[in-house]
């Protein structure tokens, strides 16, 4: 099958999409009517920028509110085919996509559907087109791709078939093996989009919440089981409407949307071997699978306005461990959990402390391959960043990740290497012994991202790194809503939170409305014992909680009341899955971010439920 892509799935200019799509290896392009209309260019022109960029353009779209009219809407009805079969022909299409009728004029008669369908198939004949008729899920009487194959049947014309859209059937939960049956000619056109489950009127949710593949919750296996079982091996289009999208630059949607149908096919190939491509491409079953087994180090932006950051680090256990030989680099170490500190002027760390709270600049991923994985990361076209060994940066591959910020990607044992060669070992210090402070590992990393980034993050920890997705959370926090989206390794044993401020849309990033909305929000530790953790803390950077809290902790019996004495000193606060417990707490914020302990017993969540005291305590906690 070939790769297309709607142009209302991106933002900009009609040209500026044109070159986005071909930029990212498409082979065809859905135009969009309105986007034509907002043109600055003849159909013709269009048409031929389109051709200059080795792109077919799939289809013309859409075409309303056509078939089962009364008589009197008949004749005005064909001068409007007229006049987009010749905007057709100026464009170079052969393809009209006509929606399912949504008018409250439309009259509920299958057999008077396909008579019109019939003769506008005739009309478009004359011109040598062919349209696609496609059931959409709100359609007034023709719902779904069954009743619409019913009527392309009953219509009986060559050039007529259906269009199956992904959206439509999974939002009606339409039966998906009754696709196996159509023949392969009569499919015109295949619309893909994924999205969240939600329980929302039809429109809305396709309007606002479709996504690309690995975005979303759909099952698109099964669909494509099925149209693969049809022999089909026209065009796949992908058709997304949403607001996040709708406010991102053309040019890395466009990357996304390549990489969602790289990563569909990949994961139906780790899935099945056997199973046939769906492009016939290349990189299908020679792309290195993903390979990432821990957080490695983060490397940090400080300035040396960020002291007091520093001590914080430190009173947890953090020892400065390592010096560089010969540069203002640092690496601050607890047990197995390593920060990187570069304060040379022109290193990329420094570049990133323009804004005035703590931020990471990079990240380490530690790997079984790690040319496998710098393999991955140029297949699916993240841009490789080359260190600059005068700045101190170390000497791993390295890619930007879509915010901009560094991904590298090393061996435990390669790292440890490096350390030992360019770093010189400082005495240990004495506040704390490292062994005593039972933090075993990071257990997540939570970053803020501006909203057009939300689900653009989502698709590179999915596609990249292989990591899987949980649904969409909704937290309230003082501040406003936030959505949390977690994505984490297979094992768990990297977990990370993306999370975003519905207030923030259209808002500059980095603060808004008084919170943080881009960059780090909190690092959390995994504890062994977390009141040995806190016990060994100064007990002015521990976040207090108000009394108010255990109070209703106490009335759900969700501990002991030995354990809830001991949380109020600590100010620990708890939340439970069906089996399992999550202690945690956390420190004040320091310079825009703060740390959390926690210590989980058969938990696998990240105690949101507790978001609003949290923040309401940090609130307090600054005044």
């Amino acid at each position: 099958m070939k790769r297309s892509i709607a142009t209302v799935s991106l933002s900009e200019d009609l040209e500026s999409k044109l070159a986005a799509i071909a930029n990212a290896g498409f082979e065809g392009v859905e135009i969009f009517e309105n986007d034509l209309l907002l043109a600055n260019h003849s159909p013709k022109q269009v048409g031929d920028l389109i051709r200059s960029l080795n792109l077919t353009v799939t289809s013309l779209q859409p075409f309303r509110d056509f078939e089962a009219m009364p008589p009197a809407f008949r004749s005005k009805n064909i001068e409007r085919a007229q006049r987009r079969f010749e905007v057709m022909s100026d464009l170079g299409t052969d393809t009209l996509m006509i929606c399912s009728n949504v008018s409250d004029h439309t009259i509920n008669d299958p057999m008077r559907a396909a008579e019109d369908l019939a003769l506008l198939a005739d009309l478009a004949a004359q011109y040598g087109f062919k349209l696609g008729y496609e059931a959409l899920s709100w359609g007034r009487y023709v719902n779904d791709y069954l009743a619409a194959w019913e009527i392309v049947k009953l219509a009986d014309r060559h050039n007529l078939g259906i269009v199956l859209d992904t959206f439509h059937i999974m939002a009606r939960k339409t039966p998906i093996e009754p696709i196996r049956s159509i023949p392969k000619h009569k499919i015109t056109l295949v619309q893909l989009a994924d999205a969240p489950w939600m329980q929302l009127d039809l429109l809305q949710w396709s309007r606002h919440f479709r996504c690309f593949p690995g975005q979303g919750e759909f099952p698109l296996n099964p669909f494509f089981d099925a149209l693969q079982a049809t022999g089909y091996d026209g065009y796949v289009s992908l058709e997304i409407f949403n607001d996040e999208l709708r406010n991102a630059p053309c040019d890395s949607v466009a990357l996304d949307a390549s990489r969602s149908l790289l990563w569909l096919d990949e994961q139906r190939y780790r899935e099945n071997p056997q199973s046939p491509s769906l492009w016939n491409d290349p990189l299908r079953g020679i792309m290195p699978p993903a390979n990432v087994e821990q957080i490695g180090f983060m490397e940090l932006a400080l300035s040396q306005q960020h002291g007091e950051f520093i001590k914080l680090l430190k009173s947890i256990g953090f020892q400065h461990i390592y010096q560089h030989k010969n540069k203002e680099v640092q690496i601050y170490q607890l047990n197995d959990v390593y920060f990187v500190v570069n304060r040379e002027p022109d290193s990329f760390a420094q570049a990133g402390t323009l804004n005035t709270s703590v931020d990471s600049c990079a990240i380490g991923y530690f790997c079984r391959d790690v040319e496998d994985m710098s393999d991955r990361a140029r297949q699916l076209g993240f841009v490789p960043y080359k260190s600059n060994g005068a700045a101190g940066e170390l000497p791993f591959p390295a890619f930007r990740n879509n915010s901009g910020k560094l991904m590298y990607f090393s061996t435990p044992d390669n790292f440890i290497r490096i350390l030992n060669s360019q770093f010189d070992t400082l005495p240990a210090e004495t506040m704390h012994s490292p062994k005593a402070m039972p933090i075993t590992r990071l257990d997540h990393v939570a970053d803020f991202v501006p909203f057009n980034e939300f689900l653009s993050s989502a698709m590179m920890y999915r596609t990249l790194l292989g990591f899987e997705l949980d649904p969409v959370q909704d937290v309230f926090d003082v501040q406003g809503a936030l959505l949390s989206r977690t994505a984490h390794s297979q094992d768990r044993k990297v977990r990370q939170n993306i999370i975003v401020n519905k207030a923030s849309v259209g808002v500059p990033p980095f603060y808004a409305y008084g919170q943080k909305q881009a960059g780090l929000q909190h690092m959390a530790f995994a504890c062994t014992d977390i009141f040995q953790m806190l016990q060994a803390l100064p007990h002015n950077v521990i976040l207090p909680i108000p009394e108010e809290y255990y109070q209703s902790i106490q009335h759900k019996n969700l501990v002991e009341d030995s354990v809830l004495d001991r949380m109020m000193f600590f100010s620990v606060l708890v939340d439970s899955s069906d089996d399992g417990l999550f202690f945690h707490a956390f420190t004040k914020q320091v310079d825009g971010v703060y740390f959390e302990f926690v210590q989980r017993v058969n938990y696998e969540d990240y105690g949101e439920n507790n978001s609003a005291i949290r923040s309401k305590a940090q609130v307090v906690s600054s005044l």
